[in-house]
């Protein structure tokens, strides 16, 4: 199935059943809306500064896991490779089960 999403993987004749393309919105409605929608989700729809804001803040991630990593007790270099220890399960919040319970209640 990931193989397929990621288009790793086709089926012949399989465009004849769900054409993806069928789904996708026309140049002309991209342009119309483009602003609208970078307006919406926060983020800027000119290239060059999206690319420069995403730059930016993927630097700062970077260098914030860098700082990070020597006191990181989940990560650790074995053999020239980076190993990921499991986070431990949160426990479930008390109220979980009436919240769920009186969410079902009131839903349609």
């Amino acid at each position: 199935m990931k193989d397929l999403k990621s288009g790793d993987l086709a089926i012949r004749g399989g465009d004849k059943f769900a054409d993806y393309r069928m789904q996708l919105i026309t140049w002309e409605e991209f342009e119309k809306e483009r602003v609208t929608y970078g307006e919406q989700v926060g983020i800027s729809t000119n290239g060059k500064a999206f690319v420069n804001k995403m730059r930016s803040e993927l630097s700062t991630a970077a260098m914030s896991t860098d700082e990070s990593f020597p006191n990181n007790e989940h990560a650790r270099f074995e053999n020239g490779e980076v190993i990921l220890s499991k986070l431990e399960r949160q426990s479930k919040p008390n109220d979980l089960r009436l919240l769920d319970k009186l969410l079902t209640e009131r839903m349609p």
